[in-house]
């Protein structure tokens, strides 16, 4: 009996580091949006070394995009 749970939890962890692995999209991608260049546009950043700190930069589009 022992055996079917091992595989059952091998089997879970390979999934879960699958999911992990995983590449992120849209993590930091430059802002390419058609409309208006000077709309001011603000995203959150975590700090590093930190779970709950973190700070915000407001800057227009052309901004971001340089």
């Amino acid at each position: 009996m022992p055996r079917p749970v091992a595989i059952l939890f091998i089997c879970g962890l390979l999934s879960a580091a699958a999911a992990n692995s995983a590449p992120r999209q849209g993590v930091d991608a430059p802002e390419k949006a058609a409309g208006n260049p000077d709309k001011v546009v603000c995203k959150r950043f975590v700090r590093v070394g930190s779970l709950v700190d973190g700070y915000r930069t407001c800057k227009t589009k052309k901004e971001w995009e340089r």
